[in-house]
């Protein structure tokens, strides 16, 4: 595509790369990868630690922005990385322990990489991918898409508590 681009002059190009999608959704479907984990979450699944896996999040608004920013902003252009912050499964977790209580069982401990490596294929990973990623931190730069698309990530605490709210509004834990 950027070949094609830069062989041409009637339309520009540019990429929206966002990392983990969560928070409140438009509808009542529970078949997505980000509320099924939040119902993992809620439903005992990760009571009892989660592996040291970080993510780079972004807030299913910003990623909405950013693409509606992207199509009405001629100036735009280039490569766009969607990730407001990065956190761990644990992270997650201790927000929604903070706002939603102990009347979930929410998980509390981070399990040992070996533990990770021994049960990654019970979750559908590989054991190789265990052993490169667990414990891993990873780092994302957004500073081009806060000043190419001028915009103002939506903090992770923000994104999580709305997440989990709208799961327990439309009734999807029951």
């Amino acid at each position: 595509a950027w070949e094609i681009v830069g062989k041409q002059d009637r339309w520009d190009l540019l990429t929206i790369n966002p990392g983990w999608i969560l928070g409140p959704s438009l509808s009542k479907r529970n078949d997505s990868t980000s509320i099924r984990i939040m119902i993992e979450f809620a439903d005992g699944t990760y009571k009892r630690g989660v592996a040291e896996l970080w993510h780079g999040i972004v807030d299913v608004r910003d990623a909405a922005a950013a693409h509606i920013k992207a199509g009405y902003t001629p100036e735009a252009s280039g490569r766009h990385i969607l990730v407001s912050e990065e956190a761990t499964l644990l992270d997650i977790g201790n927000i929604l322990r903070k706002h939603f209580g102990d009347d979930y069982p929410f998980p509390k401990t981070q399990a040992p990489k070996l533990m990770f490596w021994l049960i990654a294929p019970l979750f559908g990973f590989t054991r190789k991918f265990a052993s490169k990623n667990a414990g891993v931190k990873i780092k994302f730069d957004n500073s081009y898409s806060k000043a190419d698309l001028k915009l103002e990530y939506i903090p992770l605490e923000q994104t999580v508590k709305a997440h989990f709210q709208q799961i327990l509004d439309d009734g999807l834990l029951e």
